[in-house]
């Protein structure tokens, strides 16, 4: 930049002296009018030539000390963008360090979280197992008082759900008032092929309710099934006993359930087909759940049972049973309690023998009339569950054995009030 100021100032200096010798000579040369008139134009014109290049020369100085400015501005600015642009560079650096530490930071926080969620979980499964605990106390709380009834854990009795549901209209209550006994001996029943087909094709296998197929009998064809290969309490062999029946029942639970609200207040008498012994059966609490199948909580009204629907026994024909209850039961003996946890089964129901008093088929059981029966099964309730066991009856059979279970029919219905139907 330096040089070229020189330069300028040299060209400049240059014409100046042109300038000067110039007019010396034109003084020097004033020797006439016509030459010097000439000599005038052309010192005039050389003049204005002159200063046409002076004025040419200063503007190209200007023009030089501008462009050297402006290139001086120029470095400046580019000194200054350089100041800038390390300034710049400055803050993109400390954005790259923010975003490190913005990093760290999520990183962190991605690890708070992780630890938070660890802690979380810990908290949680503690809670859970604090809720198994206590349910654990509940189920045990259950079953003391489940064992303070005499149904003590009960797990074989218990099986429904565990908060029991009403039925419609709960409490119905019923009240039934029998005579005119038969004590049901041990028999053979005839086989339903409705219920429990062919040997080709067997139906009615089911545990708890069915027959299994050795226990069954078959015709000389071996195409259909007879009776039962051994004694059942529900067969045609019977004798006349006296006796009678009040039962009282409150229908509350609808379904089987882990507890109920269902009540039985009932007591049943008769004596042995010799007249030998005197028999009583007191029943005052009703089971909640069976086993096998469905028991409506311990009582049951205007429900239908037997046959194919799954609901005790398939060697009961189907009927419809105003009044059913499953309890725990006393038996008495001439006066002496034997036994304080027997299973006992009781239902009213349609009339399901003929004229000969021969346990029918379901297409012969009749609508139109109805009789109860009072069952106690070769079960007691044990804190354990059931327990299959002999009725201490103490009749002895005609073959020297006594009689295991008890089968107590009542054909007479003197009095039958409350919330049953179909019965005036």
């Amino acid at each position: 930049m330096n040089q070229r100021r020189k330069k300028s100032w040299k060209r400049l200096l240059l014409l100046l002296g042109a300038l000067f010798l110039l007019t010396a000579v034109v003084v020097a040369c004033d020797t006439g009018d016509g030459d010097v008139d000439v000599v005038d134009e052309d010192i005039i014109l050389e003049e204005e030539d002159l200063v046409d290049d002076a004025e040419i020369a200063e503007e190209i100085v200007e023009e030089e000390l501008g462009e050297d400015e402006e290139d001086v501005l120029e470095d400046e600015l580019a000194v200054d963008e350089d100041e800038t642009f390390a300034e710049d560079g400055d803050d993109v650096l400390g954005e790259d360090e923010s975003d490190v530490i913005v990093a760290n930071e999520e990183d962190a926080t991605v690890l708070s979280e992780e630890e938070l969620s660890e802690d979380d979980e810990e908290e949680m499964a503690a809670a859970d197992d604090e809720e198994d605990m206590a349910a654990e106390d509940d189920e045990e709380e259950m079953a003391a008082q489940a064992g303070d009834d005499g149904l003590e854990d009960d797990e074989a009795f218990v099986g429904g759900e565990t908060e029991p549901n009403e039925v419609v209209g709960a409490p119905n209550p019923a009240f039934a008032e029998l005579s005119s006994v038969r004590w049901i001996l041990p028999g053979p029943r005839e086989l339903d092929p409705n219920i429990f087909g062919t040997p080709q094709q067997p139906l009615g296998t089911e545990d708890d309710v069915g027959v299994a197929l050795d226990q069954r009998l078959s015709n000389e064809a071996g195409d259909a099934y007879t009776t039962t290969a051994g004694p059942t309490p529900h067969s045609d062999r019977w004798a006349d006993v006296s006796g009678e029946a009040s039962v009282f029942v409150e229908d509350v639970t609808a379904r089987s359930s882990q507890t109920t609200r269902d009540e039985i207040d009932a007591e049943f008498t008769f004596t042995s087909p010799d007249g030998e012994i005197g028999y009583r059966v007191v029943v005052q609490q009703a089971l909640p759940a069976l086993p096998g199948h469905e028991n409506f909580g311990g009582v049951g009204l205007n429900v239908i049972m037997h046959g194919r629907t799954g609901i005790g026994t398939k060697l009961q024909p189907q009927q419809f049973a105003y009044v059913t209850f499953w309890g725990v039961g006393q038996l008495y003996r001439d006066g002496e309690l034997i036994a304080d946890n027997r299973l006992v089964h009781f239902m009213l129901t349609e009339d399901g023998r003929n004229e000969d008093y021969e346990l029918v088929f379901d297409a012969d059981v009749n609508p139109n009339d109805y009789h109860a029966h009072l069952i106690l099964p070769p079960v007691e309730v044990t804190p354990d569950g059931p327990a299959e066991t002999v009725v201490p009856t103490g009749f002895m059979l005609e073959n020297g054995q006594e009689q295991p279970f008890l089968h107590i029919m009542y054909d007479d219905v003197e009095t039958l009030q409350g919330g049953v139907t179909g019965v005036e």
